[in-house]
């Protein structure tokens, strides 16, 4: 914007900076009870079509930095002053909760389809690794269990991967459940009956 677009205001020891009066501002707050230190805030002329910030570059540090040395959350994201994303100074992240007692706590309503649910899914249909979560002892291995869906075959498998590597070829499939039928496997990723046991 050209220096006559520009409005430098003093609000109570603040500075304000704005395009449009109060149209859109960046303030440096000094002595606010009720704003933070850097208080952005959106244009509401323009339709509410552009975000309220953005940070844009190119570095090999971390985009952005936030290091709080007092006790208060190190992130909180809210909707109509409702929060939605907490991340708290213990490193603790909540969902839909302001007070996380776990690394991640997620919490809402009773409801079958709105309520506390993690959905993991592939980039098409029928993919073999539609969804993989693995317990692990230890990071960089995969040694430890699995829990996996073969979106290509429709099954659900419950594993273990028993050597110190990162090879997929390592997993064993111990428990398969199918889709359509709910027929249980047993070493077997096809069981034959509703409960197959495969092997001695």
């Amino acid at each position: 914007a050209a220096v006559a677009d520009l409005f430098f205001q003093r609000d109570g020891g603040n500075l304000i900076i704005s395009s449009n009066e109060f149209s859109s501002r960046l303030g440096l707050n000094t002595g606010s009870t009720t704003r933070g230190t850097l208080d952005v805030r959106v244009n509401l002329l323009n339709g509410a079509t552009v975000p309220i910030a953005t940070f844009s570059g190119s570095t090999n540090f971390a985009g952005l930095l936030v290091d709080n040395s007092g006790s208060g959350d190190l992130f909180t994201a809210s909707s109509s002053g409702l929060n939605r994303f907490v991340i708290q100074n213990n490193g603790n992240v909540g969902v839909g909760t302001t007070d996380p007692d776990n690394l991640l706590a997620i919490s809402e309503i009773d409801d079958k389809d709105t309520g506390p649910i993690i959905k993991l899914h592939g980039n098409a249909v029928n993919q073999v690794e539609s969804g993989r979560i693995r317990f692990t002892e230890s990071s960089g291995i995969y040694q430890g269990a699995y829990l996996q869906y073969d979106g290509s075959a429709n099954v659900f498998n419950i594993g273990v991967h028993n050597a110190s590597n990162v090879l997929t070829t390592s997993d064993t499939n111990v428990i398969s459940l199918v889709r359509s039928n709910g027929a249980v496997g047993i070493h077997t990723t096809s069981p034959g009956a509703t409960l197959h046991i495969a092997g001695n």
